[in-house]
């Protein structure tokens, strides 16, 4: 069963989640095409987890390239839900992005007027 969540302060929409048993905010990015995670949160992971040494390289904002390492499916707890969902790692100081492939696989809508989730 899906529930509402409300949206952290903040101007992004952030919720809580549960990343492979590590409780943390995630921004929600419908215009990321996929879901990303910062390099460093890998430390707090138990069982550890593999980050594969390569990926794809994507253009973001400002039409800089850079480079993402995976896929990796990390467990994941939302809105009531628990999913296993592919994420690709950066090794720069970001927030961990749940992108538009997430928004769909959960089914997820912003409601903005509300601040929910």
């Amino acid at each position: 069963m899906m529930l509402p969540t409300s949206i952290l302060n903040g101007m992004a929409p952030n919720i809580g989640v549960t990343v492979n048993s590590c409780v943390m905010p995630m921004m929600l990015d419908s215009g990321a095409e996929v879901s990303v995670a910062p390099l460093d949160i890998v430390k707090n992971f138990d069982p550890p987890i593999t980050i594969p040494s390569s990926g794809p390289a994507v253009r973001i904002f400002g039409n800089s390239t850079v480079h993402l390492l995976g896929p990796v499916l990390l467990n994941l707890q939302l809105c009531g839900l628990k999913i296993s969902h592919p994420f690709y790692f950066i090794d720069v100081p970001t927030p961990l992005i749940g992108g538009y492939d997430l928004m769909k696989a959960t089914r997820l809508v912003v409601d903005v007027d509300n601040q929910l989730v």
